[in-house]
């Protein structure tokens, strides 16, 4: 199979568009984001722990968790 790294600056164009997406979305790119283990993207995911919807303050103290256990 096909085998390849995500990067933070690969992925880094999701997040202008983050605001606009609706919850499952921002889900998966909260998900993504987390799976670049790259510190920049802390900034971002932690800012979406106060979100309104709790399923993505789940994922963002989720994506949190993934990103701290990778560095």
């Amino acid at each position: 199979g096909t085998s390849f790294e995500l990067t933070f600056t690969t992925v880094a164009p999701l997040i202008a568009l983050m605001e606009s997406l609706e919850v499952e979305q921002l889900r998966y790119c909260l998900a993504v984001l987390a799976a670049t283990h790259d510190p920049a993207a802390e900034p971002t995911i932690a800012s979406y722990a106060g979100h309104a919807d709790e399923r993505v303050r789940s994922e963002a103290r989720e994506a949190l968790i993934e990103l701290a256990g990778r560095r």
